[in-house]
């Protein structure tokens, strides 16, 4: 009964997706394509978040470890700020992003200047498209500073209620 009712399912699916035209099939593979490509975006942004994180714990550790050697050998003579290595692992530092917004470029005026050389625009466009690059970066990490910070503030909000809540209590 069970293998007859899966029969009429699969012959029911075939029916239909042979009804779609060509232009639906493919409008479904692009959806298709897109959620798996968010997907993947959204592990790659979990992956380089942890692997930012474990290095941080591994700075801070090596940090941790040598400023008692180095204490002890330097003079205390000089005042020393801490470095940011040495904050919290739950201290999330704050990053103001400053940059222009996205507009079109002025029209070019002309004047009695000669044109720059050609490796000079070169160069400048391949500046700008680096400044480009790493302003997204910055973004980026930006975006993933914030929602670790969201993620700490929830973990604090549910850390004194619900079970086993005692484990994600600090050890302080």
């Amino acid at each position: 009964m069970h293998d007859e009712q899966i029969r009429r399912l699969i012959e029911q699916f075939r029916a239909r997706f042979l009804e779609l035209s060509s232009e639906e099939i493919q409008r479904l593979i692009e959806e298709a394509k897109a959620e798996a490509l968010a997907e993947a975006r959204a592990i790659i942004k979990e992956q380089m978040l942890e692997a930012i994180l474990e290095q941080s714990a591994r700075l801070q550790t090596r940090s941790a470890a040598a400023q008692p050697a180095s204490s002890a050998a330097a003079p205390t003579s000089s005042p020393r700020q801490p470095e940011p290595a040495q904050r919290s692992p739950f201290e999330t530092p704050r990053v103001t992003l400053v940059s222009r917004p996205e507009t079109p470029p002025a029209p070019e005026k002309k004047t009695s200047r000669p044109s720059p050389e050609p490796a000079t625009v070169e160069a400048a466009e391949q500046n700008g498209a680096e400044i480009d690059g790493a302003r997204k970066i910055l973004r980026e990490i930006e975006n993933l500073r914030q929602q670790l910070s969201a993620n700490e503030e929830w973990l604090k909000r549910a850390g004194g209620s619900g079970p086993g809540a005692s484990d994600y209590a600090d050890e302080s």
